[in-house]
């Protein structure tokens, strides 16, 4: 996994997925379908005793931490652990398939935990509605008409999740505040308000996190996410060609955006800011020429001096191709953020036998390299649980229906990730043999982050998809996750 890839839910194709379909009509539980949770046959049930689904489930408490492997892999036999209501957030247990394991077991967490002077993180995944924190929206199979928990559903959810988060043992939290970006009718772009679209945090739920945060004793850090053109109305438009004319117009919206965010984001209390955007438009070009990493270099140069006087927070930068161009860009900054990578191509026979150590045996980074610039790292691990994570790599939207790996636009005809098997198994082993590789490093001038935590606990599809995503969040690889990040 060369980098962490973030992308957003597209409100014109999230409010016409009502009819998305596409997926295989298959019982095998393996698939991100919900799996059937209607009494088995036999023997019938009285009828004020509630039966047990069909399919073999295992049930994991939200309560308090379980053991690692074995609290993973309790049957259900309680009715009551099964959630059939898509739109109850407080669940005590969850419950998930047998199969979702795929029959493998379990690593174990050799080698933990990390050294206790690395810091320890997590990445809140980016779905913010404040009346629907699960992301269920209509048009989902079991509530047609989506989920509606009341206005300031959010900020219980994240308070939960910051005490959560705060459990693992982690000092810091990382979330962003995903805008879009739009082409004004005299050509200049602008960023448009996050109140004004459609599924990141608002200015209000985000400054009631940093708060939940704090007082868990969470340090806040924010990543930009600017990452698709759209229109005011919500609608997704093409990013203009790749030229120097358009990365200027970039430039000059991005500086109004950055001067304005300033205020705001050291108002409430952010500890650690973007100050470039690499999970944005433009910015994640291959190999670009020594012009353009000039002007790539003096202009987020410019923006972040003009940041001083008015955010006083800590900084990072995303590791690219341009911050190294001078040496005045690496004094503004706190951090630089990287992550690891596969050299091996992987086939699914391969990828269904895998092991730690196998996996670990590949893994590559730019950890030595970059700890050359004196500053201390951000590094993310994690993988989406779903089995051919590693023989079809990228992205899968995890907020709804799209054609293919890596498609940014969403569909209402095609639903790739109703087809996807799910592997909770494959998601610990990565984890495991990441952690691993990053003890390896004598050094612990590192925060390590597992990536796209969800702000709820059911596991289930609904409209969103956290069975297959990248979130740990009551799956195994949390078990190992909290054995690393033990001090």
């Amino acid at each position: 996994m060369k980098k962490q890839i973030w992308k957003l839910a597209l409100a014109f194709g999230v409010l016409a997925l009502g009819s998305c379909s596409g997926g295989s009509s298959s019982s095998d539980t393996n698939l991100a379908q919900t799996p059937n949770l209607s009494p088995s046959p036999a023997p019938a049930p009285s009828p004020t005793t509630p039966a047990l689904p069909a399919t073999p489930l295992y049930s994991v408490s939200t309560v308090k931490p379980v053991p690692y492997p074995n609290g993973f892999t309790v049957t259900t036999t309680d009715p009551k652990d099964v959630a059939t209501d898509p739109c109850k957030l407080d669940l005590d247990t969850v419950t998930y398939p047998q199969s979702w394991l795929r029959g493998r077991t379990l690593p174990a967490a050799t080698g933990a935990p990390l050294n206790p002077a690395i810091g320890r993180g997590v990445t809140i995944k980016d779905i913010m509605l404040d009346d629907n924190p699960a992301f269920v929206l209509k048009g989902s199979a079991d509530a047609p008409d989506g989920c509606n928990n009341g206005v300031g559903a959010l900020k219980k959810e994240m308070e939960k999740t910051a005490q959560r988060i705060a459990r693992l043992d982690a000092g810091y939290v990382k979330i962003t505040q995903w805008h879009w970006i739009t082409e004004n009718q005299n050509g200049s772009y602008s960023v448009i308000d996050a109140d004004d679209s459609f599924g990141p945090i608002s200015d209000d739920n985000l400054r009631y996190f940093v708060q939940s945060a704090h007082r868990a004793g969470l340090k806040v850090v924010l990543w930009n996410q600017i990452q698709a053109f759209g229109d005011r109305q919500g609608g997704f438009k093409p990013t203009p060609q790749n030229n120097v004319e358009n990365y200027e117009k970039w430039f000059v919206a991005f500086g109004s955006f950055m001067q304005e965010r300033a205020i705001f984001y050291d108002s409430i209390g952010v500890d650690v800011w973007d100050t470039g955007c690499h999970f944005c438009v433009f910015n994640t070009l291959q190999a670009k020429t020594s012009a353009e990493k000039s002007l790539f270099y003096n202009s987020y140069l410019k923006i972040s001096n003009n940041l001083k006087n008015v955010y006083k927070g800590k900084t990072f930068i995303i590791d690219n191709d341009w911050f190294d161009f001078g040496s005045e860009y690496l004094g503004n900054i706190d951090f630089i953020e990287t992550g690891m990578w596969s050299n091996k191509t992987w086939t699914l026979p391969e990828s269904d036998v895998l092991t730690p150590q196998s996996y670990r045996d590949t893994l590559n980074s730019k950890i030595t390299v970059l700890l050359k610039f004196g500053k201390p790292l951000f590094l993310s691990v994690g993988i989406q649980s779903r089995r051919n994570a590693l023989s079809e790599p990228g992205y899968l939207e995890e907020t709804a229906c799209t054609a293919a790996i890596n498609a940014l636009e969403l569909s209402n005809s095609q639903c790739i990730q109703k087809q996807t098997e799910v592997d909770f198994a494959l998601q610990a082993i990565i984890v495991q043999a990441q952690l691993d590789y990053i003890k390896s490093f004598d050094t612990n001038n590192l925060v390590v982050f597992a990536v796209d935590y969800f702000a709820t606990d059911n596991l289930y599809p609904r409209f969103a998809y956290p069975n297959i995503g990248y979130t740990v969040r009551n799956k195994p690889a949390e078990g190992i996750l909290r054995e690393w990040f033990r001090k």
